[in-house]
């Protein structure tokens, strides 16, 4: 093979392998861009002229914030494993403050089982949460999740920093008397002892005017 030959085949080469380099990297863009696209389209799609295609997109819109909120509580859970104090920037951290962000009621069961895990980062100091994420979307998500409070501020267990929390969250999403009319009547439909006296003390210590 003469060195011309040679030479062109080396380019030729050359010129195939940064079609394929260019190729590889495109489809990583276009993966990471797809979800985002996907909600565009379907957004989009809403101002169609067919009935039919605005009913598809309606249905595929919500199926996605399914998807998405299904994957941040999956992302959270993965990334809170052996974690006693949330970081600035730490994905858990987003993803957390994500679900609030989409008022997303299904994950109120992890927020709760979480909420007194403190974040380590900068506190907005006009807070009352203060470095609580898990209790700051839970106020974001609203009712869902100050009656989901309500329950599990009639359990006896549970730490002073989570009771307190907890009444906070109700406190905010309900208002100061409402949220006190709501734990007395959950401390009337108490039978056990132990769980009014605690449902009594935290009246009187959260509660006080």
């Amino acid at each position: 093979m003469t060195t011309f030959y040679r030479a062109t085949l080396a380019l030729l080469v050359l010129g195939i392998l940064c079609i394929s380099t260019r190729g590889v990297g495109k489809s990583k863009h276009d993966k990471a861009t797809q979800p985002a696209a996907r909600i565009s389209e379907h957004i989009k799609a809403l101002d169609s002229k067919d009935r039919h295609e605005r009913q598809s997109a309606y249905k595929q819109a919500i199926k996605q914030r399914q998807n998405n909120i299904a994957t941040l509580i999956a992302l959270a859970q993965k990334q809170l494993k052996g974690v006693k104090v949330l970081g600035s920037g730490d994905p858990a951290l987003y993803a957390i403050r994500l679900l609030g962000e989409y008022r997303a009621a299904e994950a109120v069961p992890f927020l709760l089982k979480n909420i007194a895990l403190p974040y380590g980062g900068e506190v907005d100091s006009r807070s009352l949460l203060g470095p609580n994420p898990c209790a700051q979307s839970l106020v974001k998500i609203g009712k869902p999740a100050s009656k989901a409070c309500i329950r599990r501020l009639s359990r006896p267990t549970g730490s002073e920093r989570e009771t307190w929390l907890l009444v906070q969250v109700v406190k905010q999403v309900e208002g100061k008397e409402i949220a006190r009319q709501m734990i007395l009547q959950a401390i009337k439909t108490q039978p056990h002892p132990k769980k009014l006296k605690t449902s009594n003390s935290v009246l009187n210590k959260y509660f006080r005017k």
